[in-house]
């Protein structure tokens, strides 16, 4: 990604918004983020709908395939907890009660973004509604505390982390491919000018 800066902001704070909620943790967020710049041909032309499906996409391929599981949480602000008891479903459940109670998106929407059918979107949402039920008091207001928390988040920080990472670790992969042979060269340059 040359310059992220070319993608629209709300397109930014989505992507970062996904990353942290799909990751559960800063760090993990930007592996997720730096996986999906990375891979990513646009991000800038994307619609809604792709950024859902290409940060899922991205947080399966660098977390695996489960959530976390973590041990319950007893964090004091309803929208850390949340996200914290989300973290202890599967994958799907957590991703299907993401994207359809956090962000608002529709069955086939869902069902896009996690590349599954709507029926099996439903079961997973069904089975994260339930777990959810033993793990929060107030689901809404817990809601409303973990909008409150993303809506502070500070996307462009996190995507020039990426970005700096990225850039980091190309430059290491051209010295770890390039020294080797540059030594090599100026050894035989060195021992053909001996032979002279």
């Amino acid at each position: 990604m040359n310059d992220w800066r070319m993608i629209p902001e709300d397109a930014r704070r989505q992507i970062w918004r996904l990353a942290i909620l799909l990751a559960g943790d800063r760090p993990r967020a930007v592996m997720v983020l730096r996986s999906a710049l990375v891979d990513s041909r646009d991000p800038a032309a994307m619609d809604r709908s792709h950024i859902d499906r290409l940060m899922i996409q991205h947080a399966r391929r660098t977390l695996g395939n489960d959530a976390g599981r973590r041990e319950p949480s007893r964090h004091p602000d309803p929208g850390v907890r949340l996200l914290q008891s989300l973290h202890e479903l599967s994958r799907q459940s957590m991703e299907a009660w993401l994207l359809t109670r956090v962000e608002g998106r529709q069955d086939v929407e869902v069902a896009h973004a996690m590349d599954c059918s709507k029926t099996a979107a439903g079961r997973f949402l069904a089975s994260a509604d339930e777990f959810l039920r033993t793990r929060i008091e107030d689901p809404s207001h817990a809601i409303s505390c973990l909008h409150d928390l993303l809506s502070r988040l500070d996307a462009d920080a996190a995507f020039a982390e990426a970005v700096a990472s990225i850039e980091q670790m190309t430059r290491r992969r051209f010295a770890d491919r390039w020294l080797p042979a540059l030594t090599v060269l100026l050894f035989l340059i060195y021992t053909g000018l001996q032979l002279l």
